[in-house]
């Protein structure tokens, strides 16, 4: 880590860095994202740096590359030590709706709200009027996912770290975002980049099944 962390401080400091430094930062980074779950999908400019570096010897800093970078830092310097390491079988019963993160979101326009589950705890509440007009249904699904696990992240972190859920959403669009890490989408991918960080920053792995 303090490798990896020393060789985003080297490149945040150039305007252009060179394709061995870009390598090299990547296969730190790439050993980072074997031990943060969700870390791995977080290199989308550093893989287009490389691209440009490997035709020109280097690779020029942007805004987006140096978000990028600068989320790495903060994910590093700030992680809790704590890494999933166990086998994909060892998941918690599949679908356990008393044990595993649920919620369910509608965009009804006379009552459109959500709800969650986890265990002995729930959440619910209102859209606001702006939700939803300008909010389609995946987007709702994905709001009331994302901040019902920052919820009991920020609350009960005890009862996520170090395990891995399963859950129904009976929204596809949602689903595949999850299950996939990532999203064409750009309202979703920004649902996405938060759940990463928690991901990251908790130690847990969370998995939707369609129905």
């Amino acid at each position: 880590m303090i490798k990896a962390t020393t060789a985003i401080d080297t490149a945040l400091d150039q305007a252009w860095v060179a394709a061995d430094e870009v390598q090299s930062l990547i296969g730190l980074l790439g050993f980072c994202g074997q031990v943060l779950i969700p870390g791995r999908w977080r290199m989308t400019w550093s893989i287009m740096a490389l691209r440009a570096a490997v035709h020109r010897g280097f690779a020029p800093m942007n805004s987006f590359w140096l978000d990028e970078l600068g989320w790495w830092k903060n994910l590093l310097s700030n992680w809790n030590r704590v890494a999933l390491m166990v086998p994909p079988e060892w998941l918690i019963p599949m679908h356990a709706c008393d044990s595993s993160p649920f919620t369910d979101a509608s965009g009804s326009e006379a009552e459109g709200g959500a709800g969650a589950v986890f265990g002995n705890h729930a959440m619910k509440f209102l859209f606001n009027k702006e939700e939803l007009t300008w909010l389609p249904i995946c987007d709702l699904e994905g709001l009331a996912c994302v901040l019902w696990i920052w919820v009991i992240c920020t609350h009960w972190p005890e009862k996520i770290s170090g395990m891995r859920f399963e859950a129904w959403c009976d929204n596809q669009s949602f689903c595949g975002a999850v299950n996939s890490h990532k999203s064409p989408a750009p309202s979703l991918q920004i649902l996405l980049d938060i759940l990463h960080d928690l991901q990251a920053r908790y130690s847990f792995d969370l998995r939707l099944e369609y129905v």
